[in-house]
């Protein structure tokens, strides 16, 4: 069931890329062909994008960010959808920042999806594709809606 999950983008393009070939085959269309080709670009596309997604949500969010919380390190927490342009568009951008701090912060990341993710978005008075600041004591103490170096080094500090 996973698999289905985490590669629907690619199932859901290829299944329209070969309706699309059926269909061509079927009434021959001098266009079709060019669909076709066109589908199957889309479907590399959004196969490449697919395999590129996020981190896996955590099985109970909200366990792993109380521990995460209780401990002695900066937790950021992160609410992302693999259906979400602005998400896939940022997520380029906070890599290098994330791969950067990923020794010293805890990083939780949150699919809106998840069962939990309406509660937790409601208790935190989160929205999609906000990142939240926690700092040591487990005090939130930043809420951007992109990741920098600067807030990172600042919550590290012990400043909000």
């Amino acid at each position: 069931m996973f698999f289905i999950r985490r590669f629907s983008y690619l199932f859901s393009s290829l299944l329209l890329l070969v309706v699309l070939g059926l269909l061509a085959w079927r009434l021959q269309w001098q266009v079709a062909g060019y669909v076709v080709i066109v589908t199957a670009i889309a479907a590399i596309a959004i196969y490449w994008v697919a395999t590129r997604r996020g981190a896996r949500t955590p099985a109970d969010p909200r366990k792993k960010l109380r521990k995460a919380r209780s401990g002695d390190r900066p937790t950021v927490l992160h609410f992302y959808s693999d259906f979400s342009l602005s998400c896939l568009l940022r997520r380029p951008l906070t890599a290098p920042v994330e791969r950067k701090y990923q020794g010293r912060c805890e990083f939780i990341y949150v699919d809106v999806g998840h069962p939990d993710a309406a509660a937790m978005l409601e208790e935190l008075k989160a929205q999609l594709g906000d990142w939240l600041l926690f700092d040591r004591s487990g005090k939130l103490v930043g809420h951007r809606h992109r990741l920098t170096a600067a807030d990172l080094e600042r919550v590290l500090e012990g400043a909000s």
